[in-house]
């Protein structure tokens, strides 16, 4: 919900949204679901943010940036974890990139959050996970082989919960726009229901179980069959929660997988000292799960000291170069997106306010460059640009094509031209670049969320042989929304005229 209010309306919350999504989720941590009670912070951090900058009358842009600051500022008060709480702020809403511009206002506002919440509630922090008290001890050489082990383990169970939470989120959309959308939150009672008889260790957020953990008891005292239970039961119901309308933070939930995972690794080898397996298991899960490195890292630091981080940490990388491109947060963007795209997805996100359906508009209805020449993946850089001069016609993008005239990826003109000349002779298909491909079925929405989640400007609209037919660009998308904006409102003025 954050990630979408971030990237699609440039952070604006609204108090009505805030109350709305503060009852959701008392309900759905009262009813048994799996989410954890940061959500509240963060939206309430973000909402106020924004509401002070409407009464200043600043620009979207600033309120943006003042989203993820107080965000920052609610995550930290509700943990008393400053250092974790900016780290989450500033990683949580892209893949690859971190938002630096805001990092002094994020740790100010973090740091007097803290120290509010220390002065008016007391050093305890809201969840019993922090602050745990294991002594850091000596790191044997061994120690550092299993902790790579856990973090080889996390990936694997992270690419379940993310399996599941796609799958899920396909399901709940497809049934959304169905008659059957009145049946979405019978789909999660159900699921409640079913985990309460089957793993109830697995309802609600899990901090209790946690905070046992630590001290040598809760999931310590699990037998193997019963932890591998109780955490596909846990992934599996923290997915339903989030996609079936539950409301709530993934924090917890993520840190609670984590702990299972490490739990059970400890039992599966007898370690004498389970702990240690149980922070790195959450730092593995935490870190592939969010894309958040520094944020698992500071952590172990905030929770356990600096000696158990060094083992979490060589876990949370590992983890996090096995997972690099997958997140469980569907708004979560690859990297901060430029003008272009930027101009897109604002279009996009107006027309949808205005029920413009723009989103269902299949790409064969869109006006686009049509493909006139093509490079061939066997012909020289020679040969093509003699083809090219003769056309007297030039793009910055042609489409690679085999035989065939099947599209096989793309080549960069203005590459290709700064290559010395005895380069010329070599085949295209040596300076190629995958191509990023739609047919005409798909739909403007499919063609946005591709822009999004690839570093891509140009996408290849093909038919059912895979032939070429146009290429589309984020300026494309941003013509053809434009124009129904202004007919919409055209129309609109005219019945008003008459």
């Amino acid at each position: 919900m954050f990630l979408r209010k971030y990237h699609l309306e440039y952070g604006e919350f609204f108090i009505k949204e805030l109350l709305a999504l503060g009852v959701a989720s008392i309900l759905t941590i009262t009813a048994g679901g799996s989410v954890g009670p940061e959500g509240g912070g963060i939206f309430m951090g973000a909402a106020l943010a924004a509401l002070l900058a409407r009464r200043l009358k600043l620009p979207l842009r600033e309120i943006k940036a003042l989203s993820i600051v107080d965000a920052s500022a609610g995550i930290a008060a509700t943990y008393r974890a400053p250092l974790t709480a900016v780290a989450f702020a500033l990683e949580i809403p892209y893949i690859y990139d971190v938002e630096v511009h805001v990092l002094a206002e994020a740790l100010i506002a973090s740091l007097v959050s803290y120290a509010v919440a220390v002065y008016v509630l007391g050093f305890e922090p809201r969840v019993g996970v922090f602050q745990v008290g294991i002594l850091p001890h000596h790191i044997a050489f061994e120690t550092l082989l299993h902790a790579i082990l856990i973090g080889v383990i996390s990936a694997v169970v992270t690419y379940f919960f993310i399996f599941s939470k796609n799958t899920l989120h396909k399901t709940s959309q497809t049934m959304y726009d169905s008659k059957y959308k009145d049946l979405i939150p019978i789909v999660l009672f159900i699921s409640i229901v079913l985990t309460y008889y089957v793993s109830p260790n697995a309802l609600g957020s899990g901090e209790e179980i946690l905070r046992e953990t630590f001290m040598g008891e809760g999931l310590l005292k699990e037998t193997i069959m019963s932890l591998l239970i109780l955490m596909i039961f846990k992934i599996l119901l923290t997915s339903v929660t989030f996609e079936f309308g539950g409301a709530g933070g993934i924090f917890i939930p993520s840190i609670f997988i984590g702990a299972t995972v490490g739990a059970l690794y400890a039992k599966a080898i007898g370690a004498t000292d389970p702990a240690l397996y149980v922070v790195s298991g959450i730092a593995g899960v935490f870190v592939t799960a969010n894309k958040t490195l520094l944020t698992a890292v500071f952590f172990t630091m905030e929770s356990v000291g600096f000696g158990e981080a060094v083992v979490a940490a060589l876990t949370a990388s590992t983890a996090y170069l096995l997972t690099i491109t997958q997140t469980i947060h569907y708004n979560q963007l690859p990297e901060r997106i430029g003008f272009e795209k930027s101009l897109m997805l604002s279009l996009y996100n107006e027309a949808l306010r205005m029920n413009i359906r723009v989103d269902k508009e299949e790409l064969r209805n869109i006006k686009a460059i049509p493909v006139k020449i093509v490079a061939k993946v066997n012909e020289s850089i020679e040969e093509f640009f003699n083809r090219v001069l003769k056309e007297r016609k030039m793009h910055r993008i042609y489409i690679v094509v085999d035989d065939e005239g099947k599209t096989l990826g793309y080549i960069n003109f203005e590459e290709l031209l700064l290559l010395p000349r005895m380069y010329f002779g070599a085949k295209i298909g040596d300076y190629m670049l995958k191509a990023e491909t739609l047919n005409l079925n798909n739909t403007v929405k499919d063609a946005g969320e591709l822009f999004l989640k690839t570093p891509t400007t140009c996408l290849i609209v093909v038919d059912d042989t895979l032939k070429p037919v146009k290429t589309v660009s984020p300026i494309t998308i941003s013509d053809y929304v434009f124009m129904r904006i202004m007919k919409k409102l055209y129309d609109k003025n005219d019945r008003k005229h008459y």
